[in-house]
């Protein structure tokens, strides 16, 4: 087989992968989608709280005493599903901003990596795959700095600093010594802390102890990776509510 012939059977079919995705997308709204996911992940914490409530009984039934680090390991589903969460919804977030028209349209140009054959193009048109859609599966979204350089650059603007605006008018409750930018600080290094888990416990077969005293990497509970997870969600969706409200429809 010729070195084309080789590249070409590993080319990945763009249009086959975005057809796949939106499959599985059991709403077409991208908040209801969040909103399902977190009412479940919530039962989900809830069936870990009730089991910890148990937990003597059942050791106690089952002569088993490590019962309680056994369900310890269940907690690592969390963060998983969090970033999961989040990168979808930025995914879907950048291809309503690209279809919504300019400016942000106009500045996907600046994305100069992207590219694609015209072979891809016929496809999308035949599939009825929106630009927004494509572009939108093709762009990096792997960290918090891929998130915030990638919806920077769509809508001309730092992603993190409007959220932190828009932090300062969320109802919500303040700690007692700290301030809105180091609460929105902690927010931001919980998420940070919640990716490096997650390829940890997705890409390592190391073992990571949820440790609340070690100066290292620690594993934060479900409700923490939960409840800031939702925040910085419901932040960014505000952000692009603003600057994109939804259209009329005719």
């Amino acid at each position: 087989m010729s070195t084309d012939k080789q590249s070409n059977s590993r080319r990945r079919n763009f249009v086959e992968e975005i057809k796949s995705k939106k499959s599985r997308l059991f709403r077409p709204d991208r908040w209801e989608l969040i909103r399902i996911n977190f009412v479940l992940l919530q039962q989900g914490m809830k069936v870990l709280d009730m089991f910890d409530e148990q937990i003597e009984y059942l050791e106690e039934t089952y002569k088993d005493s490590f019962l309680r680090g056994y369900a310890d390991d269940l907690n690592h589903y969390f963060p998983i599903r969090c970033v999961a969460c989040i990168e979808g919804y930025v995914k879907l977030i950048c291809s309503y901003l690209i279809e919504y028209g300019n400016p942000f349209r106009e500045n996907v140009k600046k994305f100069d990596k992207i590219s694609f054959s015209i072979d891809t193009a016929i496809s999308l048109e035949t599939n009825s795959i929106p630009l927004g859609d494509f572009v939108s599966h093709l762009l990096p979204v792997n960290n918090l700095e891929d998130i915030n350089r990638t919806i920077s650059t769509i809508i001309d603007n730092d992603l993190l600093s409007m959220c932190r605006e828009s932090y300062k008018s969320l109802p919500r409750q303040k700690g007692f010594f700290g301030d809105d930018d180091s609460d929105f600080a902690d927010m931001i290094k919980t998420i940070q802390n919640m990716y490096q888990v997650r390829h940890i416990f997705c890409h390592e077969v190391g073992y990571l102890k949820s440790n609340i005293f070690t100066t290292d990497l620690r594993v934060f509970s479900p409700k923490t990776y939960l409840e800031e997870t939702w925040t910085f969600l419901s932040l960014i969706e505000r952000v692009i509510a603003e600057i994109a409200p939804p259209k009329a429809i005719d």
